[in-house]
């Protein structure tokens, strides 16, 4: 593990997934700007490290692989992952840190989270997971909006701004900016990969890291048949699922210069942030890429519904959009969603989808026929943080050429 310097006047623990990473980025900004490019360090899981060293740079990261062994329950693995958190502890316990922000907050690793020395713990303690109960009533907002019940109203990386670190810097926020060699990678990709127009494409985000989160093939592949007649689509997504995406695009019937699939080619996190910022819109659920495409100031439209609550964690920026179902019951417990996943992911229509995206890409007003059942809200920044209102006219598209 990479030893803490005695030059951090801020170490931030998020050792949660991608895109839990990626909402820590108005934090991590705010941070930077206040105390310097080198005063912050993250505490991340070893599969990120490559997207985190371009947040905060290379010498700033302290790796852990905690997720990976938490798939695991042998004992001497779960002593490990003990083992790894004590010398973590002995670090940061040791380091001249002024504060140590915690940020996680899954059940998983609310026990391993506790084992930290922080000033600051955003996450649920395991107690309180077990309750149903926070005991801070500082996190209680926090709580509703990621283990409750889910109908909170305020972006979670606004509640981490505020209550990790009062009075930071306010300015708005801006994209993460990448590395010309890391951009210039992302173009090589997506040429190599077959893609024939010069046209910056739409990133399609096949996945969700969870089944009941993801999009029907039938969807996902309508989407792809016609959004592919106008611009270039890609196909985003892990190794495992390489093989969802050859079904979409089968399925989809589209032509193989205007679409392919760059499933396992991407799990580089600093590659993927390439081949995002290289797109003109990235479409899907509430899935780390999403959030890491509005990160490094892409488009984003995101599909929100279920449990997806889109106020509480919709891609954080100015000029997204998200589409819900026009239901009062919206969102629902993330318990709901896992029993019946169908019911709500089919709650919106893939024709609602393409008419919106399609209406982004050309900068025109959103216009849904009466009746379609989705709601549409687009996304600005205010001194209050992150606003969602009703769509009226949406921005022109970058127009960025590959």
């Amino acid at each position: 593990m990479t030893l803490v310097s005695n030059r951090y006047t801020t170490i931030v623990v998020q050792l949660a997934r991608l895109g839990d990473l990626a909402q820590t980025w108005l934090l991590i900004d705010r941070l930077k700007k206040r105390n310097g490019p080198n005063a912050t360090a993250l505490v991340v899981d070893r599969r990120l490290r490559e997207i985190t060293e371009l947040m905060v740079g290379k010498n700033n990261v302290l790796p852990l692989p905690i997720n990976g062994y938490l798939r695991h329950t042998a004992t001497e693995t779960l002593l490990k992952v003990w083992r790894e958190v004590a010398d973590l502890k002995q670090i940061l316990a040791s380091s001249a840190a002024r504060t140590v922000i915690n940020l996680n907050y899954h059940p998983a690793i609310a026990a391993l989270a506790e084992a930290i020395p922080a000033s600051c713990h955003l996450g649920a303690r395991w107690k309180d997971i077990k309750t149903d109960q926070p005991s801070d009533h500082q996190i209680r907002e926090l709580f509703n909006a990621t283990s409750g019940l889910r109908r909170g109203t305020k972006h979670l990386s606004d509640i981490w701004a505020e209550y990790a670190e009062n009075g930071v810097y306010a300015d708005p926020l801006q994209p993460l900016k990448l590395p010309e060699e890391v951009v210039e990678s992302g173009r090589r990709i997506i040429r190599s990969a077959g893609i024939k127009s010069r046209d910056a494409p739409i990133a399609l985000l096949v996945g969700s890291g969870l089944i009941a989160r993801s999009l029907p093939v039938s969807h996902q592949s309508l989407l792809t048949a016609e959004l592919s007649s106008e611009v270039p689509v890609i196909l985003v997504g892990s190794r495992q699922e390489a093989q969802l995406a050859e079904d979409i695009i089968r399925a989809s019937s589209a032509s193989s210069e205007c679409v392919v699939s760059l499933c396992g080619r991407t799990n580089d996190t600093a590659v993927l942030a390439g081949v995002l910022s290289c797109c003109r819109l990235a479409i899907g659920v509430d899935t780390g890429p999403l959030h890491l495409a509005a990160m490094v100031g892409t488009d984003c439209l995101g599909i929100y519904c279920g449990s997806m609550n889109y106020r509480e964690t919709g891609p954080y920026g100015s000029g997204h959009v998200v589409i819900t179902p026009d239901d009062p019951d919206y969102p629902c417990h993330e318990r709901e969603m896992e029993i019946n996943p169908q019911k709500y992911t089919d709650a919106i229509s893939p024709d609602s989808i393409i008419r919106i995206a399609r209406d982004m890409l050309h900068g025109d007003s959103i216009s849904l026929a009466p009746g379609v059942g989705v709601r549409v809200f687009s996304s600005s920044l205010s001194f209050k943080g992150l606003v969602w209102e009703d769509v009226r006219l949406l921005r022109k598209p970058k127009g960025v050429n590959l």
